[in-house]
């Protein structure tokens, strides 16, 4: 998926796909924003992206998965708010 090989994966994502919570205790590397889209101007193509990016690992522990979120920025609004699904954040529904 996006260059990144993960095929050896693949047998045991298909047999168990997982979609969970983690706190942010539980992070064992930094973090790294992959895209950023304005979602308000943007073009249908900047959804067709290849982007490099790294991240340190902060701990000696096991990886167990790759953990992914979204923040959605409603600034334009007269009390500006954020929806955040990150680790670091408040839990919410979005899961």
């Amino acid at each position: 998926m996006y260059g990144v090989n993960m095929s050896c994966l693949s047998s045991a994502a298909m047999k168990e796909p997982l979609v969970d919570v983690c706190e942010g205790n539980m992070i064992n590397s930094t973090t790294c924003m992959i895209l950023d889209l304005d979602l308000v101007n943007m073009k249908k193509e900047d959804v067709e992206f290849a982007n490099e990016y790294s991240v340190i690992m902060t701990r000696d522990d096991n990886v167990h998965a790759l953990v992914a979120w979204f923040d959605v920025h409603f600034s334009d609004l007269e009390n500006p708010i954020t929806l955040s699904t990150s680790p670091y954040k408040k839990y919410t529904h979005w899961k």
